[in-house]
C-alpha cells in the first residue's frame, strides 16, 4: 500500500495465444487494461504488434513506453508472455521482458510500480477512449467496436506475480505442447 490507500502492482505477467486475421494493418486492441490515466495495451497496427504501458504519474520522461514487437502475419497464431518486475525500490532495476513465440522480443527498462484500477478491460474491441500508440492520438467512436468476428484468442492467462525465466520456460512448454498439435501454422 502507498500512502493514499491505493494498491501498487508491482509485479504482473500476461500469457496470450492468438490467431490474427485476414486484416493486420487496420488498428486493432488484443487486449487493453484502461483508466483514464494507466493502461497496459497490446495492439495491432500497419502489419506490427505493439506492446505499452502508460501512467501518468509516473514521470513526463517515461509515463509512456512502449515496444514495437515486430511485423506479424495474417491468419497466424501468436505466442505472447509478459512479465513485469518493479519489485526494486530503484527502478533502474525494474523491468518488463516481452516474448514472442517462446523468444525474448523486447525489454521496456526503468519500470514504476503500476497502480490497481478497477476499470475497464478490452479484449480485442476498441473503447472510445484507446488511444493509437502508433500515432499517439484518441479513437473516435461512439462506444466501442469489437473485433470478436475477425480473431480468435486461444488462451489468456494473468498473474499479479512476475513469472521467473524458469516459469516462462515452464509455461512455453505447456503451451507449446497444448497448443502445437491442433494449428501447425505457428511461426
Amino acid at each position: 500500500w502507498n500512502s493514499s490507500n491505493i494498491i501498487n502492482r508491482d509485479e504482473k505477467s500476461f500469457a496470450i495465444v492468438f490467431k490474427t486475421w485476414n486484416d493486420i494493418n487496420t488498428f486493432q486492441n488484443i487486449y487493453e487494461q484502461w483508466d483514464e490515466n494507466i493502461w497496459y495495451a497490446i495492439q495491432i497496427e500497419n502489419d506490427n504488434l505493439y506492446f505499452w504501458l502508460w501512467n501518468n504519474s509516473w514521470s513526463i520522461w517515461e509515463q509512456y513506453l512502449y515496444t514495437d514487437l515486430w511485423t506479424i502475419l495474417p491468419n497466424t497464431d501468436y505466442f505472447l508472455v509478459f512479465t513485469q518486475d518493479s519489485r526494486n525500490d530503484n527502478k533502474v532495476y525494474n523491468k518488463i521482458k516481452i516474448y514472442l513465440n517462446w523468444e525474448l522480443a523486447s525489454e521496456i527498462n526503468n519500470i514504476e510500480k503500476q497502480e490497481e484500477h478497477a476499470w475497464l478491460i478490452w479484449l480485442w474491441a476498441i473503447f472510445h477512449n484507446s488511444y493509437r500508440l502508433y500515432w499517439d492520438s484518441p479513437i473516435s467512436t461512439s462506444n466501442y467496436i469489437n473485433y470478436f468476428k475477425w480473431w480468435w484468442i486461444w488462451e489468456f492467462l494473468v498473474w499479479n506475480h512476475c513469472l521467473s525465466d524458469e516459469e516462462v520456460r515452464w509455461l512455453s512448454n505447456f503451451l507449446k505442447e497444448k497448443w502445437l498439435n491442433i494449428d501447425e501454422n505457428i511461426i
